[in-house]
């Protein structure tokens, strides 16, 4: 009650008739007066308009039926039960149900009084469900991640040292590090990287317990705890999340997470090293899946590239096959040809940062357009140099608009400048261009199109490639075209 409330109201008054019938008419706040059987036995009118029923329809029914609301009513029952047999003043936290069944937080104060010589309580209450609100939002701001809605590093730490007892025992640790998000960032967008994390937190929650614990406890990391769950359990945890992260959409990339699990089944153990030795495993799987995990990057990439731009499988499927041709010619050692065959699959992949207006414009592309579509090897550069999987071919993406005779973009590299696979993809890159439809002009037939080659050896192309390209590939490929 505030003070002025306060003032006007007197413990030694509170039995006379008069003074208690002003009490309900005048107080500006809601009062309910209920006996020793939570019965109701009076209500004012600010308690109709905080609940939106009448005094009529108050009248005798049972407290915890009317507006008391369900959950933690034994609770309820108990702290009202204090107020009768203690016979002591007391504030209380009470939830209640109006009308129309929304939640309204209160305090009452109560007082236990004696009216016809039998025993009443009159509660004066007061609406904090905004106060709590703020509260309980200001609560959930500390423990969870704003991004995902799991709980957070803070949240983990507390409930790790919670839950380390004997009776939560076995208590197993499962920690898990996002593959591929720095990449997903720079090729995509931090819009898509935040998708990538919201789409493992989904698959967190649907594969766990309503009473295990995650939480998201780092950039690309998240962390999570079994109470009384032993190996074999977390194990099987570990291979749920492992199947649904397998068969998701791949939007743009199928998620994946790399896993480790420890489990502390003594109670001597300690809990810091159990989780240390979650994270070490971890680490060890990030290390034997990086080779799946790379392919699986370079498909997804691969796929979002062919959605983005006008090229097709056929397209990226010529280029390696004649890319990988001249490689051979050239005797280049094995690691050279997997870098190459992944260059004449990526050596585009720039371009998903740029407009379709752009990528897909029938006509010439005007002085700012081009500028723009300029952009897409450094773009392809940055994404591919933030995977350490892709990084030995960022210069090549780099580089592969570069010109034999230095006129090229970005850098104006010239000659031997230029890395040898870049040289290589320009080549079979521009003969298949010209040999297939495009928006802005129809396909050039394949004499024409050596020609054109040999016409730029030496100026455009390196002249060596297009000899091997024209004369030692292309003369011999009876599947051409």
């Amino acid at each position: 009650m505030s003070e002025k409330q306060e003032e006007i109201f007197d413990l030694n008054l509170i039995n006379d008739e008069s003074f208690y019938t002003n009490l309900m008419q005048q107080i500006d706040m809601p009062v309910i007066a209920w006996d020793q059987n939570f019965i109701i036995k009076d209500w004012n009118e600010e308690a109709s308009k905080l609940l939106g029923w009448n005094k009529e329809e108050a009248l005798n029914k049972n407290l915890f039926k009317m507006i008391i609301a369900d959950k933690e009513q034994s609770i309820n029952i108990t702290k009202l039960k204090k107020t009768i047999t203690s016979h002591e003043h007391q504030i209380d936290y009470i939830s209640l149900e109006n009308k129309t069944g929304e939640e309204i937080i209160t305090t009452w104060d109560n007082i236990l009084i004696n009216s016809n010589q039998t025993l009443q309580v009159i509660s004066f209450i007061k609406n904090i469900t905004k106060r709590q609100q703020r509260k309980n939002k200001i609560k959930y701001l500390n423990f969870h991640d704003k991004l995902t809605g799991l709980y957070n590093r803070e949240y983990f730490q507390e409930e790790l040292k919670r839950l380390d007892v004997e009776r939560q025992l076995p208590l197993s640790i499962l920690v898990g590090d996002v593959n591929g998000l720095k990449m997903v960032n720079d090729a995509f967008g931090y819009q898509a990287g935040n998708q990538l994390l919201k789409r493992i937190a989904d698959i967190l929650k649907k594969v766990c317990r309503e009473e295990d614990i995650i939480a998201r406890v780092g950039g690309d990391e998240f962390a999570l705890l079994f109470p009384r769950t032993g190996r074999k359990d977390v194990e099987r945890i570990q291979e749920r999340i492992e199947w649904q992260c397998r068969n998701h959409k791949a939007d743009p990339i199928i998620p994946s997470i790399a896993l480790g699990t420890a489990v502390k089944t003594e109670k001597e153990q300690k809990v810091n090293k159990i989780l240390t030795l979650a994270e070490d495993r971890m680490y060890k799987h990030k290390l034997v899946e990086s080779n799946s995990f790379r392919n699986c990057i370079i498909s997804s990439l691969e796929k979002s590239l062919l959605e983005k731009s006008e090229e097709t499988e056929n397209h990226n499927h010529r280029l390696k096959k004649y890319s990988l041709q001249i490689g051979q010619k050239l005797n280049l050692e094995s690691d050279k040809l997997d870098e190459l065959e992944i260059l004449a699959r990526l050596h585009d992949i720039g371009k998903i940062a740029i407009p379709d207006s752009i990528l897909k414009k029938p006509g010439a592309l005007n002085e700012e357009e081009w500028s723009k579509m300029k952009e897409h090897p450094e773009i392809g550069y940055r994404i591919a140099a933030a995977s350490k999987d892709l990084a030995a071919i960022a210069d090549k993406i780099l580089s592969h608009h570069e010109r034999w005779d230095g006129t090229g973009y970005p850098n104006g590299l010239a000659g031997e400048e230029i890395p040898l696979l870049s040289r290589i993809a320009s080549v079979v890159d521009a003969y298949d261009a010209m040999t297939n439809d495009r928006v802005y002009r129809p396909a050039m037939d394949e004499a024409e199109a050596k020609e054109e080659l040999i016409n730029c050896a030496g100026t455009q192309f390196d002249p060596q490639i297009v000899d091997i390209f024209i004369n030692q590939i292309l003369e011999n490929d009876v599947t051409a075209y």
